[in-house]
């Protein structure tokens, strides 16, 4: 304890002295994430002996290996293409929208004990959210502030094997939507929808068909929440896929998604290494935006 109040008065001494002309400050961690503060901003620096819960969190390899993607979106409408450090950790998601061409969208993330993701437009800071880990080393739960105050939070948690078991939205008005995930080989067969209401909604998903009796190998890793399987996070569910964040995808590709009434069929092309490039959709027999990757 004697060295390590040394140690901190050192630094103290040296923050000090650094603090007669410099402006910043950057905090680095042994896995190279690094935070920069202004100094004007530090109002106090506190050392503790008192540990802070570590995670597992591995970046996009984990979940993805080698198969890391360019990009992916809804052809026609938003493509989002993604930057990798040299550790597989997404560092930036570039947002390109179909209908707002001169509008340059950017998430930055950095990483330390939490992720933080700043979106910035034209180059402009326009948010800041803190990824809090879960356990498992996925997302854990994220709170978005909008520019008039109104608070979004949504919520993970996740089964022993690493998969998605539930995901909940809420507010500040008490609205909320849970979703809990049945998984079965490996597979999600169905999803529970539980609103604030007392609904319920039963979403099932199948791998085969009569003109797919064989199951698809999801070779890509691709589950994307919103576009596929119906559960309501936006965008921000896919980015987080594809970061690695949302536990691992399924072992097939789905083939068809029914919500009630309403009947997703998807149809699949794949590269030669089995990866998937395009999914045609239609629901109730019209045609919705393709989903396309790059690899």
């Amino acid at each position: 304890m004697k060295n390590k109040r040394i140690l901190a008065a050192l630094l103290m001494m040296a923050a000090g002295l650094q603090m007669l002309w410099a402006q910043t400050m950057t905090v680095r961690l042994n896995n190279n994430a690094s935070q920069v503060y202004k100094l004007a901003d530090v109002a106090e620096i506190t050392f503790s002996e008192e540990s802070i819960p570590q995670t597992d969190f591995q970046g996009a390899r984990r979940v993805f290996g080698n198969n890391l993607a360019k990009s992916f979106g809804e052809e026609g409408d938003k493509i989002y293409s993604l930057t990798y450090d040299e550790n597989g950790f997404v560092t930036k998601v570039s947002v390109a929208d179909h209908y707002t061409p001169d509008r340059k969208t950017e998430v930055l993330l950095t990483y330390g004990n939490t992720v933080t993701a700043e979106t910035r437009v034209n180059g402009i800071s326009r948010s800041r959210q803190t990824i809090n880990l879960s356990k498992e080393g996925f997302f854990g739960n994220i709170e978005i502030v909008d520019d008039k105050g109104h608070t979004d939070r949504f919520e993970a948690t996740y089964s022993s094997d690493g998969h998605i078991a539930t995901c909940r939205w809420s507010d500040d008005d008490g609205d909320f939507e849970l979703h809990e995930f049945t998984w079965q080989d490996g597979d999600i067969v169905r999803i529970r929808r539980t609103d604030d209401s007392g609904k319920t909604k039963i979403t099932d998903i199948f791998y085969t068909s009569d003109a797919q009796p064989t199951p698809l190998e999801n070779k890509g890793c691709v589950m994307e929440l919103d576009n596929i399987f119906d559960v309501d996070v936006d965008d921000l569910g896919d980015m987080l896929h594809y970061g690695g964040f949302l536990g691992f995808a399924t072992k097939h590709l789905p083939i068809s998604v029914k919500s009630g009434s309403d009947i997703l069929v998807c149809t699949w092309t794949l590269n030669a290494d089995g990866l998937p490039t395009r999914m045609a959709r239609t629901e109730n027999g019209y045609t919705q935006y393709p989903l396309v990757w790059e690899w």
